[in-house]
C-alpha cells in the first residue's frame, strides 16, 4: 500500500480523525460508485494524507471527498450526572436553533 495526499483549498473537515475511512465519487458522472480509498494516517491544516490501495485509483480534482467513523470508537453519549450547555453565536447576524435535544437515562438508583 502507498498513501495518497489530498490537498483542501478551504482547510480539512475539523471532524476528521485518523483512522476515519476516505471515499470519493465522480461529480460528473450521473450514478458512479463510491470508490473507498483507506484509512486517514496523517491530518494537516490543508490537507490529509490516505493509506490508499495501489489497485485503486486516485481521485481527481473533480470528484467529491467525504469520510466516515468507525462505529466501535465513536458510539458514546455524555456520562455522569450532570451537564452544562453553551450556546455562544459569535456572528453578528440574527440565528435561531430551533431545537435542541438530550439523551437522558437511569444509570444506577
Amino acid at each position: 500500500m502507498a498513501t495518497v495526499t489530498l490537498n483542501f483549498s478551504k482547510g480539512v473537515n475539523k471532524s476528521v480523525q485518523i483512522g476515519d475511512i476516505v471515499y470519493y465519487v465522480p461529480i460528473v458522472a450521473a450514478g458512479a460508485d463510491i470508490v473507498k480509498m483507506g484509512a486517514v494516517v496523517h491530518i494537516k491544516a490543508t490537507s490529509i494524507i490516505v493509506d490508499h490501495d495501489d489497485n485503486v485509483p486516485a481521485p481527481t480534482t473533480s470528484n467529491f471527498i467525504m469520510f466516515s467513523k468507525d462505529n466501535s470508537a465513536n458510539l458514546s453519549s455524555l456520562l455522569g450526572y450532570y451537564a452544562d450547555i453553551k450556546f455562544v453565536n459569535k456572528s453578528t447576524d440574527k440565528a435561531e436553533i430551533f431545537s435542541v435535544g438530550c439523551d437522558v437515562f437511569e444509570s444506577s438508583k
